[in-house]
């Protein structure tokens, strides 16, 4: 997921719809899940 801001991003990660995706992470088939946030900076532009 892309975000404008840090704060869009702590927004968006408290909805219900953030939530609904949590309480159903048991059905996916993996371990696991680890989420990794970070700045992305255009050094080319």
């Amino acid at each position: 997921m892309w975000f404008d801001d840090a704060d869009s991003m702590r927004t968006a990660l408290k909805s219900p719809e953030t939530a609904a995706t949590a309480a159903d992470s048991s059905n996916f088939a993996v371990a696991e899940i680890v989420t990794f946030t970070g700045a992305v900076e255009d050094l080319l532009a």
